[in-house]
């Protein structure tokens, strides 16, 4: 599970969003799992069209208590492993 990414903003293009991903898979085949699940906040339009673009589909939404009566909705996204 990855919980969030956040990168600096000067980093788009730079190629370290996929980097970070690819490296997660390669753990994740290592240790013998069959997906890779993350979240993102519901809002983040860019961050989902990135990880759709890498292969990852919506699988649902989360809604996290963070106190004082605020809540975080974030997207379930999931990848299969090959």
């Amino acid at each position: 599970m990855i919980h969030k990414i956040y990168l600096l903003p000067e980093t788009p293009g730079l190629g370290m969003g996929t980097k970070l991903l690819n490296m997660f898979a390669d753990i994740g085949k290592q240790n013998l799992l069959l997906r890779l699940r993350l979240k993102v906040f519901f809002k983040n339009d860019k961050a989902i069209g990135f990880y759709e673009k890498y292969g990852f589909n919506t699988s649902g939404t989360e809604t996290t208590d963070i106190g004082s009566n605020y809540v975080i909705i974030d997207n379930v996204m999931t990848k299969e492993l090959k």
